[in-house]
Order: C-alpha cells, then sequence, then structure tokens
C-alpha cells in the first residue's frame, strides 16, 4: 500500500525513468541500513528487512524496461539505483548505530 502511495506521488515525467521505484528504493534502503545499524534482535531484523521492507523495495523495474528494450534506461537504472540504495544503507546505518 506504501510502495503504491508513494509510486502515485512521485511523477516519472516524460523521460521514462522509473524515479518513483528509485525513490522507493532508496528509502527502503535507508531505513534497512537503520534497522541493521541499530543492532537489534536477529529474528527481528530478518523479519522487517526481509519480509517487509524486501517486499516495498524491487528492482522488478529493471526487467520491465529490459524487455519493452528501453535498454540504455535500463542500464542507468542498475547503476543510479545501485548507487544510490547503497550510500542510503550506508547513511541509515551510521545513523542507526548512533541510535544505541
Amino acid at each position: 500500500m506504501l510502495r503504491y502511495i508513494i509510486s502515485i506521488a512521485v511523477i516519472d515525467g516524460d523521460s521514462g525513468f522509473p524515479s518513483a521505484t528509485m525513490n522507493v528504493n532508496i528509502v527502503g534502503s535507508f531505513v534497512i541500513g537503520m534497522i541493521v545499524g541499530m543492532s537489534i534482535s536477529t529474528s527481528f531484523m530478518l523479519f522487517i528487512c526481509t519480509g517487509c521492507l524486501g517486499a516495498f523495495t524491487t528492482f522488478s523495474t529493471l526487467l520491465q524496461l529490459y524487455k519493452e528494450n528501453r535498454r540504455l534506461i535500463s542500464l542507468y537504472n542498475i547503476f543510479i539505483q545501485f548507487a544510490c540504495n547503497i550510500l542510503s544503507a550506508f547513511h541509515g546505518y551510521i545513523i542507526g548505530h548512533s541510535m544505541l
């Protein structure tokens, strides 16, 4: 539900680049990093990160773009999301770790 609301709130525009999906993935990566940094119980962390946030974030747009022969946008999507998600998770980890 939250993923749907965010995807409606963020308009992709005419470029064809999936910015709504990218924003959802960046937010999800940040929260995953924050939860991991908080050093909470392993079972709770796995439930939240894998169960809830794993469903919230997705890279399925990559496959859709590739199937539509939009390979250049697909490649941009891979590199931009990878870099942004790693940085976002790292910053979330630092903030989560400092909360202890």
